[in-house]
Order: structure tokens, then C-alpha cells, then sequence
């Protein structure tokens, strides 16, 4: 990403929206959003940027139409190592238009952007847009999670997404809801 068509990014915009009606532990909890959905919002962040976290702002509230009994919509500004900012908007109870599972991001650097929605990259250079194709793999989702798994042990090596560095993405979780809780940005 330090390198690419876009040059070195240097903000980055991530949407997502989506109103899933879930029931049980989900509603209620007192940041849903945060808690069972950003967490794999904030590994994408991790891996796009290849930067950690630094500083974060979190706004968060509860529609007065939501189904949950906590806040399950947010706000988030957030400062990553590497002078790269990124604001967060979600929901989890849109009643209209959704994002897909990954959001929509818009990734803004000094030579251009790309933009992923619905599952589909852009680049945009010199006024100029131009859709990029997905790598194709042999092993993807799940199975290659899994295939990964099952190398790194008998390699005897760490897997590329292990639980250490997971760590990292699970701070950010509990430093927005701390935000949240305080009404202040948080280190």
C-alpha cells in the first residue's frame, strides 16, 4: 500500500451500514457495533495501512427506531502511526440503503484513490477511473484461513493472522468504547 498507484495513502473513508434484526446476546449489548462487528472493520484497516492505531475519537449513539438496547450506531475518528487518518461511520440498524459486509471504503492518497464497493476496486489517477481485477486464488474465505492454520503448525511457525497480533485490533475495540464512555479522544 506505501507504494501503489495511489502513492502513499494518506486518509482513508470507511462506510458501512447494515440493519441485521439479530436477537439474544447481540441486543443486548451496550455497543453491539463495536463489539461484534468493528473489530474485523478495524483488522481490514490494520492490513490496508499496515499501520497500528495511535489515537482515537468515538461518538456513539442509539437511533430512537433501533432494536438494541445499546448504541448501535457510530462515529469514529481515528489517528494511525504513519500520519494516516481514518473516519468510521456504521450502523446496525440502517433501514435503507446497506453497504455489504466490508463497508465501502474510499482510500485517498497523493497520487490518487481507490475506492472498493459492493465488492469491486477502483482506481481513480489523473481524472482518469479505471476498475481493477481481484487476484483469484486457489484457497479463499474460510478454507484458506484454515489451510493457513494448518501450515503455520506444521511449519512450526506463526500463522499471518494469529491471536497475538490480533491483540492490536482488539485494543482498538476497547479504546473506541472507552472514547465513547468518556466523550473524549483517547491514546
Amino acid at each position: 500500500m506505501k507504494k501503489g498507484a495511489i502513492g502513499r495513502p494518506g486518509y482513508v473513508v470507511v462506510n458501512f451500514q447494515k440493519g441485521p434484526k439479530f436477537s439474544g446476546f447481540r441486543a443486548e449489548m451496550d455497543y453491539p457495533l463495536l463489539i461484534d462487528m468493528a473489530i474485523h472493520h478495524f483488522d481490514l484497516m490494520r492490513y490496508i495501512t499496515g499501520e497500528n492505531l495511535v489515537s482515537i475519537y468515538t461518538k456513539s449513539w442509539n437511533p430512537y427506531w433501533s432494536w438494541f438496547k445499546g448504541d448501535a450506531a457510530v462515529n469514529l475518528s481515528m489517528g494511525f502511526s504513519g500520519d494516516i487518518q481514518i473516519c468510521y461511520s456504521g450502523s446496525w440498524v440502517s433501514t435503507g440503503k446497506e453497504t455489504s459486509w466490508d463497508g465501502d471504503w474510499e482510500i485517498y492518497g497523493e497520487k490518487g484513490t481507490i475506492l472498493w464497493k459492493d465488492g469491486r476496486i477502483y482506481t481513480i489517477t489523473g481524472g482518469n477511473s479505471q476498475e481493477i481485477e481481484p487476484i483469484r486464488m486457489e484457497k479463499e474465505d474460510r478454507y484458506l484461513s484454515l489451510y493457513e492454520f494448518y501450515c503455520a503448525l506444521k511449519e512450526n511457525r506463526e500463522p499471518e493472522t494469529s491471536g497475538r497480533d490480533n491483540l492490536y485490533s482488539l485494543s482498538m475495540v476497547f479504546r473506541s468504547i472507552e472514547s465513547a464512555k468518556k466523550g473524549i479522544p483517547v491514546s
